[in-house]
């Protein structure tokens, strides 16, 4: 367990600096992971940039992820078992997609001025969260990554669960995790302190890093 997200940045560096060589930029998937990216990307002295996704939800069920996406259609993961568990229908996923566009875009704007975009092509992409539950944002991340062609896509991340680990690992080129717990209820667990993130504050770091 760590104090704060900014306290587990530590740990990770260590890997990094020893396993990723340059070039390199970070990127953190908001809210959340942005607090843990930006300390992992000064520490390396790396640039450091956003990569926006949000997750699918259930119908009627906010919490149960089913899929997530990011700025471009490429980036789309889905659930197809749990969908299909959940007979789910096409309309009501429709919608979902839809919605969960409109934020990105709106993050996206809001985040992320067009001058300030970095180019990844070539370079190493170290996308960071400050945990990993189910998997299916984290995937839409390295899609949508993928998609600027690095040199690599490495997630980093101070706790990822056993399930998500073996999808995330199909999909990124390296997985650089702290520890896998046997038992996993949510990314919280693993933090003393761990206090939601607002876009005011997604904003003051990303001009901090700047």
């Amino acid at each position: 367990m760590w104090k704060t997200r900014r306290e587990a940045s530590k740990a990770l560096v260590e890997i990094i600096e020893e396993e990723v060589s340059r070039p390199r930029i970070v990127f953190g998937i908001p809210r959340g992971g942005v607090i843990l990216a930006a300390a992992v990307a000064e520490k390396l002295s790396s640039s450091f940039s956003l990569v926006v996704v949000k997750k699918l939800s259930a119908p009627g069920r906010e919490e149960l992820t089913i899929g997530a996406v990011g700025k471009e259609k490429d980036s789309l993961f889905l659930n197809e078992d749990l969908i299909k568990e959940l007979k789910i229908k096409k309309d009501y996923l429709d919608r979902e997609l839809n919605l969960k566009r409109a934020e990105v875009a709106r993050r996206e704007k809001e985040y992320q001025p067009r001058n300030q975009k970095l180019t990844v092509a070539g370079k190493k992409a170290i996308i960071i969260d400050d945990g990993v539950a189910t998997g299916a944002t984290m995937i839409a991340a390295i899609r949508q990554l993928r998609l600027s062609n690095p040199d690599e896509v490495i997630v980093a991340v101070p706790v990822i669960s056993i399930s998500a680990l073996e999808k995330v690992q199909q999909e990124a080129d390296r997985v650089i995790k702290l520890t896998t717990p046997k038992l996993f209820f949510s990314v919280s667990q693993f933090f003393e302190q761990f206090p939601q993130v607002s876009d005011e504050e997604v904003k003051r770091v990303l001009a901090k890093a700047r």
